[in-house]
């Protein structure tokens, strides 16, 4: 019983993670395409440090990285039986 539990908590804060992570990279995604709409890339701009990278290319690479992550989960858990039964 414990084991479950503890699996189930591990894949809940998994999900929980990949929303908090897609989040942020909409947050971003949506928060720069407003900069540009509302013609105040000038005043952002003089206030950056550095430049980030593009907006649509920094949210489609957090989702594949999450992706993968979770796929490399999956890959794990179905190849540890295996070795244990040797």
């Amino acid at each position: 019983m414990r084991r479950n539990k503890s699996i189930f908590i591990a894949k809940f804060f998994n999900i929980i993670n990949f929303i908090a992570i897609v989040y942020n990279a909409s947050i971003y995604l949506f928060a720069t395409n407003y900069v540009v709409a509302a013609v105040m890339l000038y005043s952002l701009l003089g206030r950056l440090d550095a430049i980030p990278i593009a907006p649509v290319l920094a949210f489609d690479g957090n989702c594949f990285l999450c992706l993968l992550i979770i796929g490399l989960f999956i890959i794990v858990r179905n190849i540890q039986p295996a070795i244990r039964l040797g």
